[in-house]
């Protein structure tokens, strides 16, 4: 028998509609720029590139019905996403037989502290702060797949006390369910467990204390949440917003006028070891007539800082 110095590392698991087995869970990644309505709202072109993913947490995983605002952030987003859970899985899996290895959907609720993101993007650094915390994507039970079938068609769809702020076609996206397994396993060897987040549409905004966001996806029961007061960490120092304007519930964009952009990147490259001074030139261009830095900075500039 295995002993822990510790204490047993605890086992996630979600309820299974239908059963009284449970899901366990080996891995969480999340799929960017799925939907094409969405990187366009978030300044990129909808074309189709190469598939990315991030990873996060059990931890992340919340049953309650609730969502409480994180500290050290004034701008949190709701993005309604579809889940979809991995009875088994390899390498190099094709399209055609991604979706043997599928066990079943879930109507999930990704909550992102959009302001943390922006800033790490800004500065070319990872941005899990804003995603990876606790609690911080509501699920429902898992639906075992034969009672769905592939997803292929459907909608999906966010309201906020009653209104729509997001809708989207899952037959629109620019990978599809079984590409997108395809492309992943392509990168990282996925197994029993895997949970895959497939992307959110456009119409991502800010949620405030007291908002009920409702998602739907297709056929899996709707997902409700309530936003509730959180316990807040003192603010890092320099960190954007105001966790007070957090703390009492208040709406806060993270829309940064065209200047405010262009001083991060001069103070970047002002930063920056060993830049030539041409380059210098051509990145401050780009963030005169171009705020998203992260995607058209050179690299080396944004990495060095």
């Amino acid at each position: 028998m295995v002993e822990f110095p510790f204490g047993k590392p605890p086992l996630t698991t979600l309820p299974i509609v239908g059963s009284t087995a449970r899901f366990p869970i080996r891995r969480i990644r999340c799929a960017g720029r799925i939907h094409a309505t969405h990187p366009t709202e978030m300044g990129h072109g909808p074309d189709r590139e190469e598939c990315f993913s991030f990873q996060v947490n059990h931890g992340n995983l919340n049953l309650s019905g609730e969502f409480a605002y994180p500290g050290r952030s004034s701008d949190v987003h709701h993005e309604a996403e579809l889940a979809v859970m991995l009875k088994s899985g390899g390498a190099g899996i094709s399209a055609e037989d991604a979706m043997d290895h599928v066990f079943g959907f879930a109507t999930a609720l990704n909550m992102v502290r959009r302001d943390l993101q922006a800033g790490r993007k800004w500065l070319g650094r990872p941005w899990e702060i804003a995603r990876a915390f606790e609690n911080s994507m509501p699920v429902e039970p898992v639906h075992p797949a034969p009672s769905l079938g592939c997803m292929a068609e459907g909608r999906i769809s966010l309201s906020v006390n009653g209104g729509v702020r997001q809708q989207g076609k899952l037959n629109r996206l620019i990978w599809k369910i079984p590409e997108l397994i395809g492309c992943l396993s392509g990168h990282f060897e996925l197994a029993a467990g895997d949970i895959i987040l497939t992307g959110t549409p456009a119409g991502v905004s800010s949620a405030a204390k007291g908002d009920l966001p409702v998602v739907g996806v297709g056929q899996p029961a709707p997902l409700a949440v309530r936003v509730v007061q959180g316990r807040h960490p003192s603010p890092v120092s320099g960190a954007a917003g105001s966790v007070g304007r957090a703390q009492q519930g208040q709406k806060v964009s993270t829309v940064m006028p065209a200047w405010s952009s262009r001083l991060r990147t001069e103070a970047a490259i002002a930063t920056a070891p060993s830049v030539s001074p041409w380059t210098q030139i051509v990145a401050g261009l780009i963030g005169i007539f171009r705020p998203d830095f992260e995607m058209m900075a050179p690299r080396s500039i944004i990495r060095s800082t």
